[in-house]
């Protein structure tokens, strides 16, 4: 699992989803905007738990 910050000015234009569980919300980013979302993607990415 990974946890990073992207410009919030850009994610504004997806909806925030329910994945899962009350909970569990997250953006859906469509397959065919990851090379723009990567250019919004601010610092580092932390990799912040494993599961094997």
């Amino acid at each position: 699992m990974t946890r990073f910050d992207v410009e919030k000015d850009y994610l504004d234009q997806y909806d925030v989803q329910r994945a899962g569980g009350e909970t569990i919300l997250e953006y859906w980013i469509p397959a065919e905007d990851l090379d723009e979302f990567n250019r919004h993607i601010v610092g580092l990415i932390e990799v912040v738990c494993e599961f094997r």
